[in-house]
């Protein structure tokens, strides 16, 4: 599920993903003046692949929220990101949780 939609078309490195039952969080490296194109094509590409599974109606809010990390924060939003699952419950491991993608 991950290759077409973390695919870095646009300058856009997708270090890990953590797609939860209300939100998602990703952790990027974007050339800053695609940010923008790339989350429009992101949402774009999960929306299609989101109603060819039968979800109808919206699927993203018209914003987003991004921050960008202070030196030695990589490890720790790295850390945050893959155990999102776990920390809100709903798995024992953060390896039990299928959307989940980190690059190797």
């Amino acid at each position: 599920m991950w290759d077409g939609l973390l695919a870095n078309e646009q300058g856009v490195a997708v270090w890990c993903a953590c797609l939860m039952p209300d939100h998602l969080h990703l952790l990027v490296s974007p050339d800053p003046d695609n940010v923008m194109e790339w989350v429009a094509r992101f949402k774009s590409i999960a929306t299609r692949l989101a109603w060819t599974h039968g979800h109808r109606g919206a699927l993203w809010q018209p914003s987003f929220h991004d921050r960008a990390l202070r030196e030695g924060e990589y490890e720790s939003t790295l850390a945050y990101v893959v155990n999102n699952a776990r920390a809100a419950g709903l798995v024992g491991e953060h390896d039990e949780w299928p959307w989940v993608h980190v690059k190797v």
